[in-house]
């Protein structure tokens, strides 16, 4: 959101023709984020610090919190810069560093994954420590993650320094000195606390959630908990989100818009394409990531046995997050942020309940964690879904919108099943989830596309949507 907030304040004052407020406000801007970037990434390194000091069996992975400050803090400005970017009236930087970031991390986590995780099971075996080849792996992942923060930040002080000598066109400056570091601040805070509480109350539970089920069980190791978790399945979670992300935030803009102008029409049918992708996302990740649990599994855990059943139960959250995502984009955009904490809030507090519960009774930490985020992500889907409808007043076709994608997805993740079958022997697990994954891409959106269950307008609202317009012109569905 800083991004979203940066550009907004930048922009208002460059078409006023407040130049002067404009500068004033980047330097507040900029040099805030590198002090909170530094701050955030000390406390990141000392908070990993004192858990792996009460916490025995985890002080091994202190290094991994270290590791992580780069990129903390190289993400703390990159926002900045994205937002100076649409500022200067180029929005385009912003959603192409968030593709190449997604893309820049898992082509050096392949890399780093790889070489680190082969090094560690070496390491363990001469040490007789399995927890070991873990802590090599998260080293690659953290890595992966500062080169991608790295490149990122690069990228964007090249774009910021091209746009900065274009831009709005200079006009008189009447009000170059209304404004000091201290209001600009102020306003900055106003509109990103709201942001912040929503962003606490999405992401605490599953963190409550992680704690409980790693401090628990008398037969459950915390480090071989941390591995397979936070190496396997937070990092899938996150790269759906990322995705999911990408693909809807060009849309929300488009239907808070069309809702503000009362072109309820359009609004009505933007929401309803918005609401339709949000679930083929869905869907689809659902899809790959249960059919694909235990190719995954052997590839992130090196064989844990209960990697398995935590991806294959965890990939229905999978499923409702693209749609939670969108619903709360949607809400906050239209000034109901704090309706949305609320619900946050509640959502977060059931689901810790419950897991707490399941714990006590079923003494299984891993398959309680991830029974504790399905939970999660049913309250918040419902949620969020019925206050989108009822403060937007808009509504969907069950059918078309949900029905279809999901039944679409289930079909062709059994499909999928017997294909990895029959790959993974001859080519190993990283060649399979690579093939799988571009063959589950091409059947899924080509069963959509005959069974006419995408619009042409959808179809161009989504990036490379134009190849897939092509391809439903071939078959003439579109």
């Amino acid at each position: 959101q800083v991004t979203d907030i940066t550009g907004r304040m930048l922009r208002s004052r460059y078409t006023k023709g407040q130049a002067t407020d404009a500068k004033t406000a980047w330097g507040a801007i900029v040099t805030q984020q590198i002090l909170l970037g530094l701050l955030g990434a000390f406390a990141l390194g000392f908070t990993v610090m004192k858990l792996a000091e009460k916490v025995p069996s985890l002080s091994h992975l202190s290094v991994l919190g270290w590791l992580l400050m780069p990129a903390f803090f190289f993400r703390s400005i990159s926002a900045a810069l994205a937002g100076f970017c649409a500022g200067k009236g180029s929005e385009g930087p912003a959603g192409l560093a968030a593709l190449l970031r997604v893309l820049i991390f898992l082509v050096f986590a392949f890399v780093f994954l790889g070489i680190l995780m082969g090094y560690g099971e070496k390491v363990g075996a001469l040490l007789q420590n399995a927890d070991i080849a873990y802590l090599y792996a998260g080293i690659g992942l953290v890595i992966a993650a500062d080169m991608a923060e790295l490149l990122i930040l690069l990228f964007l002080l090249i774009v910021a320094a091209g746009v900065s000598k274009g831009g709005y066109p200079e006009k008189n400056d009447y009000l170059r000195s209304r404004e000091t570091s201290g209001s600009v601040l102020a306003a900055f805070w106003s509109r990103k606390g709201v942001d912040l509480l929503n962003q606490f109350f999405l992401f605490a539970p599953l963190l409550v959630l992680f704690f409980f089920s790693m401090l628990s069980g008398e037969n459950t190791d915390p480090s071989r908990f941390a591995g397979v978790v936070f190496l396997g399945y937070f990092g899938l979670l996150a790269i759906v989100g990322l995705v999911s992300s990408i693909l809807t935030k060009l849309m929300v803009a488009k239907t808070v818009s069309a809702f503000r102008k009362e072109e309820m029409r359009s609004a009505r049918n933007l929401f309803q394409n918005q609401f339709h992708w949000s679930v083929i996302i869905g869907s689809f990740f659902m899809a790959y990531f249960a059919s694909m649990s235990e190719t995954l599994a052997d590839f992130l855990s090196s064989g844990e046995a209960v990697a398995d059943q935590v991806l294959l139960m965890g990939a229905f959250p999978m499923l409702f997050l693209p749609v939670i995502l969108t619903s709360m984009e949607l809400l906050i955009q239209d000034g109901h942020g704090l309706l949305t904490a609320v619900a946050l809030f509640l959502s977060g507090v059931i689901s810790c309940v419950f897991g707490r519960v399941l714990l006590m009774t079923e003494k299984a930490p891993f398959l309680t964690f991830v029974q504790g985020i399905l939970i999660w992500s049913i309250c918040m889907v419902v949620s969020l879904t019925i206050l989108t409808l009822w403060k937007l007043n808009m509504n969907f076709d069950l059918f078309r919108s949900i029905l279809i994608p999901v039944a679409v997805g289930v079909g062709l993740g059994l499909v999928l099943l017997l294909v990895s079958g029959a790959l993974r022997p001859h080519l190993g697990d990283p060649v399979t989830l690579a093939i799988c994954f571009v063959i589950l891409l091409v059947l899924y959106n080509m069963c959509l596309l005959l069974l006419r269950n995408l619009t042409e307008k959808e179809v161009r609202s989504i990036p490379g949507g134009k190849i897939l317009e092509s391809f439903g012109h071939l078959l003439r569905v579109l």
